[in-house]
């Protein structure tokens, strides 16, 4: 995949767990934002993205 070009796999587990808990902490801000719900429903629609990129990049890199 080209998102992510490190070479090593432990390195790639990384990168990818660190987008997952990324994309699960925009989803949560997004989920507790009542103040402005634009801001918060992109929040929680970005946070979703790439928490399932996080998630894909992981189960590629450990089905090789």
């Amino acid at each position: 995949m080209v998102l992510f070009p490190f070479r090593e796999q432990s390195v790639q587990r990384a990168f990818s767990a660190v987008f997952s808990i990324l994309g699960l902490f925009l989803t949560a801000i997004g989920l507790n934002d009542p103040s402005v719900e634009v801001i918060g429903i992109r929040l929680l629609s970005l946070g979703f993205i790439v928490f399932l990129i996080g998630i894909f990049y992981l189960i590629e890199v450990t089905f090789k």
